[in-house]
C-alpha cells in the first residue's frame, strides 16, 4: 500500500501490519519514504510486478522509484496539469 500527501513524500506500508514492507525506518517512523516532490503528491500508480511506483504531483511532474532501492528512477516533466 502507498500513500502521497501534502508532505511532499510518498510513504509505502503493509497494510495487514502498518509497518513498512521494507527495513527502512526513517525518522522513527515505521514506513518506506520516498522524497524528491517538490509539492503535494496527488496520484500513485504501481508496475505490475510491484517493482516500480509512480506518484503524480501538482507540480506537473510525474517520478519514477524503485521499490528495491527507494531511489528515484526517472521523471516526467512537460506536462501543462497537475496529477
Amino acid at each position: 500500500m502507498a500513500t502521497g500527501g501534502g508532505d511532499h513524500l510518498i510513504k509505502i506500508w503493509d497494510p495487514n501490519s502498518g509497518k513498512s514492507i521494507f527495513c527502512n525506518f526513517i525518522l522513527g517512523k515505521n514506513t518506506a519514504i520516498l522524497k524528491g516532490f517538490q509539492k503535494a503528491v496527488t496520484s500513485l500508480s504501481f508496475n505490475l510486478e510491484g517493482s516500480v511506483i509512480a506518484g503524480g504531483s501538482v507540480q506537473k511532474t510525474v517520478k519514477l522509484f524503485s521499490l528495491k532501492t527507494h531511489r528515484e528512477l526517472h521523471t516526467f516533466t512537460g506536462h501543462k496539469g497537475s496529477f
